[in-house]
């Protein structure tokens, strides 16, 4: 007879939980993959999509900067501004 795992609970901590307000972390993984899904018609070869986040996340000053701007200036600050929303559930009270 096989033996279910316990329930998992929400860790505390000073980094992102992947609950946000449910028991579950499968809301997380559809939101990400919802954004995934959503930058690749943006940008529709993986390889140049990682390239083009990795190079825009380098500085987290330009990524707060370019959230608080009303125009979009390029593909990833679009990218940006649509998951920001999405996935501050997952980030609230984080240090």
């Amino acid at each position: 007879m096989k033996q279910s795992a316990p329930p998992y609970s929400h860790p505390e901590g000073k980094t992102y939980s992947l609950f946000g307000n449910t028991a579950s972390t499968s809301d997380y993984y559809r939101t990400v993959a919802m954004i995934a899904d959503k930058s690749r018609e943006k940008i529709a070869e993986p390889e140049r999509l990682i390239d083009e986040i990795r190079r825009f996340s380098m500085n987290k000053r330009r990524l707060k900067k370019n959230l608080k701007k009303r125009e979009i200036p390029d593909v990833v600050s679009a990218i940006l501004k649509m998951a920001d929303p999405l996935l501050k559930v997952y980030t609230e009270n984080v240090d």
